[in-house]
């Protein structure tokens, strides 16, 4: 299964609704989500604490931006699409 995410709320949702396994790192990561929703600037740690939780869940995980992101200015656009390949 391949699955991409174009933002928090995408992201947060699947964790919610379809992650197969609630751990440390995928409560970790909803957490980081939620926060974002509230406060944008929280987009990145999000994103990183989703990466992170996917070994737990035997997700690959790719940042479809590679290392170097842009600078976006408007802090409620998302900062990257997510890639998860199960």
């Amino acid at each position: 299964m391949n699955r991409q995410f174009c933002g928090v709320y995408d992201a947060l949702d699947f964790l919610e609704n379809e992650w197969p396994m609630h751990g440390k790192h995928q409560a970790q990561a909803a957490r980081a989500c939620r926060a974002a929703l509230r406060h944008p600037r929280y987009a990145d740690w999000a994103r990183n604490a989703f990466i992170a939780a996917c070994p737990e869940a035997s997700f690959a995980c790719s940042d479809m931006l590679g290392g170097a992101r842009p600078r976006r200015p408007n802090l409620h656009q998302p900062t990257a699409d997510w890639d998860l390949d199960r």
